[in-house]
């Protein structure tokens, strides 16, 4: 009789029972270990997974993120993507230079140039349908570079730093448009079974003399003190540790910019007033390994 009635029973039932038979909480259940074994870790995702764990475990750990086809029009992904290959070859023309002001319409008009390349490649490459929609569209992209041009000015006028670094990666392997001086070697926060290694890319590093500061791109929301306070605003305190520890211990990395591009809005800097860089690294640390013990542990 057993035999009969389990063949009648759904598939992998035993399986289901032995699960909710040791569940501890409303929502505890079994993963496979090897699914978070994950000894390298970015910022970015270790931000995704203090804003909500589960979609973390969703998208990162099963992989189960959606796939949409390219349609008409510029989704926040592929226009981050854009700000970030115009800016980079911008700057790169103008590595260690500072932009004069009076070039103004010659560098928009550089750019427009550059716009222009980038969304081609992204049309031969199927990430951007081509349609009527970009005659209005590319108005608004020259308007947003001019004003991001124009920002650029003034924070160049009131620093004597020049643009040395663009596309610095560290923890993984150099990609051709990455910086000569990018480096595999991963970045390495905490202690022995704590032990984090990260990854990242830097969209800019500016120089003057030994003295360095990171520029991370923002096409988003820009974050605030508060999320840093939370552990949610961790990409530049980890690039700004990564520049400190990789880049040669001659150096020294005493600022942050996150910089607002294709909206208005003033950078945020860090480490700021409201919190010094000692206790910016050390909450920085603190949540990382936090962080990582949480996804290593299942705890979604």
């Amino acid at each position: 009789v057993y035999d009969a009635v389990r063949a009648e029973l759904p598939a992998q039932l035993e399986d289901r029972a032995s699960i909710e038979c040791n569940r501890i909480a409303a929502y505890a259940g079994e993963v496979t270990p090897e699914l978070l074994g994950q000894s390298r870790f970015s910022a970015s995702a270790l931000e995704r997974y203090a804003i909500c764990p589960f979609a973390y475990f969703v998208t990162d750990v099963l992989g189960m993120d959606s796939w949409e086809a390219a349609d008409e029009g510029l989704d926040a992904l592929s226009a981050g993507s854009i700000w970030h290959e115009i800016l980079a070859a911008f700057m790169m023309q103008h590595r260690g230079e500072k932009l004069l002001p009076a070039a103004l319409d010659a560098y928009a008009a550089d750019l427009t140039v550059r716009l222009d390349q980038v969304v081609r490649k992204k049309e031969r490459q199927g990430r951007i349908v081509p349609g009527i929609w970009w005659q209005y569209e590319r108005p608004l992209w020259q308007k947003a570079l001019r004003q991001w041009l124009v920002a650029e000015l003034s924070r160049q006028s009131g620093s004597s730093a020049t643009p040395q670094y663009f596309e610095w990666s560290f923890g993984m392997a150099t990609r051709p448009d990455s910086d000569a001086q990018s480096t595999p070697e991963p970045l390495c926060i905490g202690q022995d079974g704590q032990r984090v290694e990260l990854q990242g890319k830097v969209d800019r590093i500016d120089a003057d003399a030994a003295e360095l500061r990171v520029i991370d791109y923002k096409s988003g929301q820009i974050p605030t003190n508060k999320q840093v306070q939370l552990g949610v605003c961790l990409q530049v305190p980890v690039y700004m540790m990564a520049v400190q520890t990789l880049l040669g211990p001659e150096v020294y990395c005493h600022e942050g910019l996150y910089v607002p591009v294709g909206r208005e809005g003033k950078d945020f800097v860090l480490p700021g007033k409201k919190i010094s860089q000692e206790e910016l690294m050390g909450l920085t640390e603190q949540y990382v390994v936090q962080w990582a013990a949480g996804i290593r542990g299942g705890k979604f």
